[in-house]
């Protein structure tokens, strides 16, 4: 009994057959899902290969990133230690006080390492902890940490250079700097943006 009301429910095919005009209409759709199925492996083919390429990129993309970055604080230690460090602990190292007869002549009017933001007073320690040598440090850098601002750091140290080169005398300097004089204005004018962080993606 119960079959029968299954059955009962069932749609019973038409008996007639569809009309042409139907079956010309139907085998439009025919066609695309025919059409879809033969070229979706391909396209799912060049779809992956593609994919492996944006991988690739966005891979070398993070290397040269990473690489600017890295270059960029430890130039930005080396001026720092030579705007700073007025007895260096190492021979042949180079200072700005040496450029000057007397120390107190850079020291005294430079701005103190104590009135610099946080971050560029944190430049030396970060490079060595974080770029330059393997420590335990890096195991304790978070998201928050990381990153740079090398907007900030470019900008800021830039002005204390630049105090520095207004009052070093003339004829310590090679004549290189009086070439380049033009190029360096404008790259200090074009490094007031700009952040972020390098190591293993967190």
């Amino acid at each position: 009994m119960a079959e029968n009301k299954k059955r009962g429910n069932m749609k019973v095919a038409p008996t007639e057959p569809p009309s042409v005009e139907k079956l010309q209409k139907a085998s439009e759709h025919l066609q695309y899902e025919v059409w879809m199925m033969r070229s979706l492996p391909r396209e799912y083919a060049l779809a992956q290969q593609a994919l492996a390429s944006a991988q690739q990129a966005v891979a070398e993309a993070r290397v040269r990133a990473n690489a600017l970055l890295e270059a960029f604080v430890v130039h930005a230690r080396v001026l720092m230690e030579f705007l700073y460090n007025d007895k260096p602990k190492r021979d042949g190292d180079v200072v700005a006080v040496m450029f000057f007869d007397t120390p107190d002549q850079w020291t005294g009017i430079r701005k103190p390492f104590s009135d610099l933001s946080d971050e560029l007073q944190k430049v030396k320690d970060r490079v060595g902890k974080e770029v330059a040598h393997l420590t335990f440090r890096r195991n304790e850098i978070t998201a928050e940490t990381k990153s740079w601002q090398l907007g900030m750091i470019a900008q800021e140290l830039s002005a204390v250079f630049a105090v520095f080169r207004t009052h070093v005398p003339e004829n310590k300097l090679s004549s290189i700097w009086f070439q380049a004089v033009e190029g360096m204005q404008s790259t200090t004018e074009t490094t007031n943006t700009g952040m972020g962080s390098t190591g293993p993606s967190s």
